[in-house]
């Protein structure tokens, strides 16, 4: 389970990415669309990183709840309060106050070379100026 975590979280980043940039673009449905696919890497990273399995949407809360994430940024209210932001309303703000707090925990677990591969685009995704349009990774519009 902990071997997959790296891989979670590039798509998390990916997802993560391209929602920043469909919001800088004006975009808005696209972006949270892009915010939504991102939701299911982010929670199966985090699981990942403590060896869990990330459990069934309907169950979430109650496993948050009753079965806490060894990590503060993953309290039940906080997380929830969280997705549910990300799903509704303020889309580049919430998701990337999801990274900001993600990635101490991620450099902390010995993913810095997926964070790395990400380049100067980890500004953005901290809520720094953004690149003109075109930049980002090979591969992504």
């Amino acid at each position: 389970m902990a071997e997959s975590a790296p891989v979670l979280l590039d798509a998390f980043l990916n997802s993560l990415y391209r929602c920043l940039k469909n919001d800088r673009d004006g975009d808005a449905l696209a972006a949270r669309m892009d915010a939504a696919e991102g939701v299911p890497f982010y929670l199966g990273y985090v699981f990942a990183l403590e060896g869990r399995v990330r459990p069934y949407n309907k169950y979430l809360g109650w496993e948050l709840r009753h079965h806490p994430l060894d990590w503060p940024q993953a309290r039940h209210g906080h997380l929830l309060g969280l997705l549910g932001e990300l799903l509704s309303g303020e889309v580049a703000c919430t998701a990337r106050q999801l990274f900001v707090e993600l990635e101490p925990r991620a450099r902390a677990v010995g993913h810095d070379p997926v964070l790395a591969s990400w380049g100067e685009d980890l500004t953005l995704m901290r809520g720094g100026p953004p690149r003109p349009a075109g930049g980002g990774r090979v591969g992504l519009p």
